[in-house]
């Protein structure tokens, strides 16, 4: 009832416990997860440590709108995250992470995770694809 967000997205400690059962049973990566979260606190505390105005401290950021809802279970939907390769789904998570800390601080819209998951998923597959093909080129030498 204290915290302003839309019916689920609010309450942070039963979204992380419901989190945790998903990356327990692996049905979530951890790495989009944590790369998100990193991101995102890094990003935050940039902005407040600059003097951005407008930016939210990084606990309340993490604590309040979607950002927790968004990471834990649309950010890791299997179908659309970036699934082929490990480095694909830190830097995946860390592009979703980032661009909610920018959409958030700079545009109108007070919430930014739904365009950052968009954003990072139209580059998804061709990420797993630079990966992949990196990767054979560093093997084949």
């Amino acid at each position: 009832g204290n915290t302003a967000g839309s019916l689920g997205e609010t309450s942070a400690l039963i979204i992380l416990i419901c989190g945790m059962y998903l990356l327990i049973k692996k049905t979530a990566s951890f790495r989009i997860v944590l790369g998100g979260v990193t991101a995102f606190v890094v990003f935050q505390l940039l902005f407040r440590l600059t003097g951005v105005a407008g930016a939210a401290g990084p606990l309340s950021a993490l604590l309040s709108g979607g950002f927790l809802f968004g990471i834990m279970f649309m950010a890791t939907d299997p179908i659309s995250a970036s699934q082929t390769t490990n480095q694909g789904r830190w830097i995946f998570g860390a592009a979703v992470g980032m661009l909610t800390a920018l959409i958030r601080t700079f545009s109108v819209w007070p919430e930014g995770i739904t365009f950052a998951i968009l954003l990072a998923n139209m580059f998804a597959p061709l990420l797993d694809d630079l990966l992949k093909q990196a990767a054979g080129r560093v093997q084949s030498q």
